[in-house]
């Protein structure tokens, strides 16, 4: 696959899922409902996402937990960390982590990843890349054979706009050439997500502006707001026009329901202890 989809959104790009670092060869394991972060070599590991409902949700553990151990078995990459917390069957796993200076340990039931996903209304296809349940066969083709170099530009390559006061959407544009398009990237949980917008759609209009020639700039600005306003987008979806209608929200909401924050413009974990905010950011 030539461009890698990234649906759970704002910090998985640096991440390996234990939910799905094993898409090389998909199967459908027994997991706990959680990504397991690494943000660069010889950091600590850190819990990244937990999905609601998931054994890691209904187990309290909160995204920014670093993990220290499973089953007794200290783990230091993600890579060992996915290995041990993945099973073909059922069944429960010992985890020790620690949260803002405390230790703590908790006992954590699997569950099939199939099942996690069906219930955030999604699914798993190829090696790996999760999608809408509604998502076509065309479309999943279409991301097979996308072809990265007629990117141009991104706007929001972190799904929205670095000012936590602003309104938004919650998804990537991608400004394209051959032909030239203005087509959704990835998407985060958010208003346009619940609405219907998938990966791939160009986007014809936005509340009868036709975005295509206009600056990052000037995207920036015609999928923003300072308030909820409603914004109306028509899409092309493989050659079917579409209208999505959605309310703009705000970042900070945003942000939390993706369980990230915001700190020098880089997204972390919502509930990192101020000690670990360190490992993720990209200082000399």
């Amino acid at each position: 696959m030539k461009h890698r989809i990234n649906s759970f959104g704002l910090l998985i790009a640096i991440s390996l899922s234990c939910l799905a670092a094993f898409s090389q060869t998909w199967s459908d394991y027994y997991v706990i409902g959680a990504t397991v972060l690494q943000p660069r070599e010889g950091a600590p590991l850190f819990i990244g996402k937990v999905s609601p409902g998931s054994p890691s949700g209904l187990a309290g553990m909160k995204a920014g937990d670093r993990l220290l151990a499973v089953n007794g078995t200290p783990v230091t990459t993600a890579r060992e960390a996915a290995r041990f917390l993945r099973s073909d069957t059922p069944g429960q796993v010992q985890l020790r982590l620690w949260r803002k200076g405390q230790e703590y340990e908790v006992r954590v039931g699997r569950e099939k990843f199939s099942e996690i996903l069906l219930r955030a209304g999604q699914r798993i296809v190829g090696a790996g890349v999760i999608v809408p349940t509604d998502t076509t066969e065309s479309e999943i083709d279409r991301m097979v054979q996308f072809e990265p170099n007629r990117i141009v530009a991104r706007v929001f390559p972190q799904h929205v706009p670095l000012n936590p006061d602003r309104f938004a959407c919650g998804f990537e544009l991608f400004v394209l050439r051959e032909p030239e398009e203005v087509m959704v990237g990835g998407i985060d949980d958010g208003p346009a997500s619940k609405a219907g917008l998938h990966w791939g759609d160009v986007i014809l209009s936005v509340n009868g502006v036709n975005p295509r020639g206009r600056t990052a700039t000037e995207l920036e600005v015609l999928f923003t707001g300072s308030r909820p306003q409603e914004v109306r987008l028509v899409v092309n979806r493989l050659g079917t026009v579409k209208t999505i209608v959605f309310q703009l929200e705000k970042v900070a909401d945003l942000l939390k329901r993706n369980q990230v924050r915001l700190i020098e413009s880089t997204l972390v974990p919502a509930e990192l202890a101020e000690e670990d905010i360190r490992w993720f950011l990209q200082r000399d």
